[in-house]
């Protein structure tokens, strides 16, 4: 009698647990549709920008509506008959920084006040090797960044930052810094700059203040097990990296970067890089039209094909929001409640998010951003202490002093109406 009632409480235990556990729903199109086949990047939950041919479109794509356009022809030594893809635009007030064959060539836009886009000079001019590669067909691999409304970064050739400080119609360089020693792969993201070496297995962080600054950080040891860096991101506070072939993720640990067991095929990797949603981590198919969808540790979550082929040539994010541009136009994707693939209870039951910046941190203070309504905002450390806490009513931005705080991994805790959030940030040190 006693055992029977042990197996039904065992079997009842059981089917609870398997209640919550639920699919990971996959994506879907949606109705929206503007013109673009090269290139799109989503600059707001309304607009973005689109290349079609010749010319760089600014869209509103909840409604179609072009909100401005101008031809690229004119700005590019090219011969005829080569079209220049568009790979990085900067909006910077009235000021476009565009970026074309993965970062070969650049130029500074302006736009009047009639909409008119026109090239502007500014001290890009100086530097050949930003200004113009020379080459139609591509040109080595850089990174273009914004650090806040008046900074941004250039990854140059030969392993070089510049920084740049706009003021009106004026672009200077305000700082450089060469990258010493072997390096494999480098990100410029918000005011941080990581380069990766497999050679002296480290990864190198620097930071870059509010105008332009550069200056190096720390240095952490990353996992042995790392080599044949092709390219790396900094998101989530983890390092994203491939060799080529597959992309694998590095979490910080107190002691160093730890390679995890997660990992992503990615038959694309010229064609598209891995998109950065609020808790995933998405790369879209150009071979085989899937959605792969991964937790921020790389653990698949969904692989199941659209019923539409996305055949994406260029994609971006916004949000969780994902657009995919081919020869048919822009199109965009949503998450698909009524589908479901690969099994997993990290993240279907989460519903809000937050959002931390810099992550990881060398500031001396940090940003936390929530789309659901806070009362207050914990920050502690690996051992369960708070060691700060914000109150906060609504919605909106906290910024949260950190400079008091040793180096580490710290969590924040977000007590929402929907229960609480937990988000990891890495604190690197102060300068």
């Amino acid at each position: 009698m006693r055992s029977s009632r042990l197996l039904i409480v065992i079997l009842l235990s059981t089917m609870c647990l398997a209640c919550v556990v639920e699919g990971q729903p996959c994506y879907r199109k949606t109705d929206e549709h503007v013109w673009g086949n090269f290139f799109v990047k989503p600059m707001t939950d309304s607009t973005c920008f689109g290349q079609w041919f010749d010319t760089l479109l600014y869209y509103n794509y909840r409604t179609g509506d072009t909100l401005f356009s101008f031809n690229t022809e004119a700005l590019l030594p090219y011969p005829d008959n080569v079209i220049a893809s568009v790979s990085e635009v900067l909006m910077l007030d009235s000021l476009f920084v565009v970026s074309w064959d993965e970062g070969a060539m650049y130029r500074v836009l302006k736009m009047d006040y009639l909409d008119v886009v026109s090239e502007i000079p500014s001290a890009l001019d100086q530097i050949p090797m930003l200004k113009n590669s020379g080459n139609p067909f591509g040109g080595p691999y850089y990174k273009l960044s914004a650090v806040n409304d008046s900074v941004f970064l250039i990854s140059g050739r030969g392993g070089r930052i510049y920084s740049f400080l706009h003021s009106f119609d004026s672009v200077v360089c305000v700082d450089s810094m060469a990258i010493q020693g072997s390096w494999s792969a480098l990100d410029l993201y918000r005011d941080t700059i990581v380069v990766v070496s497999s050679e002296s297995h480290d990864a190198r962080f620097y930071y870059v203040d509010g105008v332009g600054r550069i200056s190096q950080s720390a240095t952490i040891e990353i996992d042995r097990a790392v080599s044949s860096v092709y390219d790396v991101f900094l998101r989530h506070g983890n390092l994203y990296w491939t060799d080529g072939a597959f992309w694998y993720v590095l979490l910080r640990t107190p002691e160093r970067f730890k390679l995890a067991p997660g990992i992503a095929e990615d038959w694309t990797l010229r064609e598209t890089k891995p998109l950065f949603g609020k808790n995933l981590v998405i790369i879209v198919g150009c071979v085989n039209d899937e959605f792969w969808v991964y937790d921020q540790e790389l653990n698949l979550l969904c692989n199941q094909s659209p019923v539409v082929s996305p055949g994406a040539l260029a994609s971006g994010i916004f949000g969780d929001k994902v657009f995919t541009a081919n020869s048919g136009g822009i199109s965009t994707w949503i998450r698909d409640t009524t589908t479901t693939s690969i099994a997993s209870p990290s993240l279907s039951t989460r519903r809000s998010w937050i959002e931390v910046w810099p992550n990881p941190s060398s500031s001396g203070m940090i940003t936390v951003r929530s789309d659901q309504t806070t009362t207050a905002l914990d920050l502690y450390d690996e051992t369960g202490r708070i060691v700060f806490r914000a109150w906060q009513a609504g919605t909106g931005v906290t910024i949260i002093p950190t400079a008091f705080l040793p180096p580490g991994i710290y969590f924040i805790n977000a007590h929402t109406e929907e229960g609480t959030i937990t988000e990891r940030v890495v604190l690197l040190g102060t300068k």
